[in-house]
């Protein structure tokens, strides 16, 4: 028997993991770090700081300034989702409605922020 859900926010409720996915890409692109490619982006979702800024120095050295990367692409996404609202995923409103209706308790559970 379910007696709850757990949500994680990003790929989850939100359709935000896509949108860092591409401007990590075009930061990368704008800082001159053409070496970095969309498989790199994705070594980086879900991770922290600590864990992103290693994971770059592994594969980079010092090629790449995680900070000045981590700051513009923060900048980006911010604008993007000032500009175009946080998308959802698509089916949620149907899922809570369905959990709601089983009276099924449901929270989320993720990361803090990535700035």
């Amino acid at each position: 028997m379910i007696r709850a859900v757990l949500f994680d926010m990003d790929g989850t409720i939100t359709d935000t993991e896509r949108i860092y996915n591409n401007f990590w890409e075009e930061s990368a692109r704008e800082l001159g770090y053409d070496f970095f490619s969309k498989k790199d982006a994705l070594l980086l979702r879900s991770l922290n700081h600590k864990d992103s800024a290693a994971l770059l120095e592994e594969l980079f050295g010092d090629r790449v300034d995680y900070h000045k990367l981590h700051t513009l692409c923060g900048q980006k996404v911010d604008t993007y989702l000032e500009e175009n609202g946080i998308p959802l995923k698509p089916g949620l409103h149907e899922i809570l409605t369905y959990l709601k209706e089983k009276h099924i308790k449901s929270a989320v559970v993720t990361a803090p922020a990535m700035g």
